[in-house]
């Protein structure tokens, strides 16, 4: 958890993990509520996830940049990082994170296991998404990313 001033923040913190710990979802430290930000979708029917197979009732159906067409993933699949191995994809594109990320095991929490904000999906903020990597204490060196020091290949390529 980043560090906060102030305790109204680290209670909505706490809340929303206890929200999420009820509906039996896993919580995501740089995306807390996926429900109300409309990344994640909720259908009385239930869809198969296209990582696991599985019928869930909450699903994503957003960008996630992999060769397959991935049409819904399950909560469980991303946060375990299971959908992103798989399909060798990813949920953020590196440029989106162009002022670089010091620490690898955030990076790929960020971009492995952690699903898009939408309003950043459409290409609209860049400079706020900047800030919330600051404010979560991912930023580190500018253009980390664009040199290559981020990638699971051995040419730095993702």
């Amino acid at each position: 958890m980043p560090e906060f001033q102030g305790n109204s923040v680290a209670s909505k913190w706490e809340e929303l993990k206890e929200k999420y710990a009820q509906l039996g979802l896993p919580f995501f430290r740089y995306h807390p509520n996926p429900l109300e930000t409309g990344a994640f979708q909720e259908s009385e029917e239930g869809v198969a996830c296209d990582c696991c197979g599985k019928t869930t009732h909450i699903y994503y159906e957003g960008p996630f940049y992999a060769i397959d067409d991935i049409d819904c993933l399950c909560p469980e699949c991303i946060a375990s990082g299971r959908a992103a191995e798989k399909f060798d994809g990813a949920f953020q594109d590196e440029c989106s994170v162009d002022d670089g990320v010091e620490d690898p095991e955030k990076l790929d929490e960020l971009i492995l296991r952690t699903p898009r904000l939408l309003w950043v999906a459409a290409g609209i903020l860049a400079r706020p998404l900047r800030r919330l990597l600051r404010f979560f204490g991912l930023c580190g060196r500018k253009g980390a990313l664009r040199h290559g020091h981020y990638g699971r290949s051995a040419g730095g390529s993702r």
